[in-house]
Order: structure tokens, then sequence, then C-alpha cells
């Protein structure tokens, strides 16, 4: 969707700008995980960019951020390019939700009962990543005994299954 002169000076209206990035300042997608703006069913970023060229995204295409701000809509800190890009971007920048487990801690949350959030928050991981790894989509080389999961007294950064 490329935004009229009028939407985008509702749009600049939800924007406040540093020296570096246009932060979006408005609505947030439902996603808990996710801080990106949305706007007129569409996220925020993707609208910037889309002004910016003058043109709609291209099918297929993710828009990715180079000042690793996700809330960041400066259109010269966007660039489109293709979803394997943009997750090497987030693994190398550190952004990604997805991280390393140890065998034990995959062993630990497969064998758990808890519920996904509470999991999710104790391995710092992403709730689809604890859904992988009990649907063995995830870690299907992990075999043999299971670990029992750690005590509900267990503090976050004290797990002893958590790698150091």
């Amino acid at each position: 969707m490329v935004l009229t002169e009028e939407q985008y000076k509702r749009f600049m209206e939800r924007v406040t700008k540093t020296d570096t990035c246009w932060l979006w300042k408005s609505v947030c997608s439902a996603w808990e995980e996710e801080e990106y703006g949305k706007m007129y069913g569409c996220y925020a970023h993707r609208l910037a960019l889309s002004y910016f060229l003058q043109r709609n995204i291209m099918p297929g295409t993710v828009v990715r951020h180079l000042c690793k701000t996700k809330n960041c809509v400066n259109p010269e800190h966007l660039t489109e390019g293709s979803h394997t890009e943009n997750m090497r971007d987030k693994i190398r920048d550190g952004t990604s939700k997805y991280k390393r487990l140890s065998e034990d801690a995959v062993r630990a949350i497969r064998y758990s009962d808890e519920p996904h959030r509470i999991l999710s928050k104790r391995y710092t991981v992403a709730l689809q990543a604890i859904s992988d790894i009990q649907c063995k989509r995830r870690w299907k080389k992990i075999h043999g005994p299971t670990l029992p999961p750690p005590t509900p007294q267990s503090e976050p950064g004290n797990n002893p299954i958590l790698p150091a």
C-alpha cells in the first residue's frame, strides 16, 4: 500500500525523529514479542518504505531494518530483502528470538508439563521454540532419558540447566 500525501501526514504525526532513527510511537501489533507498529492494517515500516519508494513492496519480500531498531520507520534504515537475509541479520545482530539451548535444557523443555509461556520466559526463547521442541519439530536428534524439569523455585538467571 502506497500512502497518499494526507495519509503520510497522519503517519508522520505518529513518529518521533531522533538523530538517527524515526521511532513509531503509535499502535503496535498484537503479538507480545513484536514491537512493530501498525497503521491501516499494515506494518508501519513497510508503509514507510513503500511511500519512500512510491511503489508497493515486492511480493515475497520482507522489509529489513538496517539499524536493528524494530520500531524505526526511517526509510534510509529500511531495505527490501528475502526472509533468509532477514534471519541472517537477526542472528548477526543478536536480535533473533531463537537462541542456542543446551541438550539438557531441550530435554527439560520436552519433559515439562508447564505452560509454554512460563517455559519461554524461563529459557528466554520464543513461544514457538518451546512448541517446536515439545512437538519434536526442532532438536529431533535429542534422544535418551529426559531430565526432570527445574523446580518451580528456580530463578531464570540461576537455572543450572542453561549453558553458562
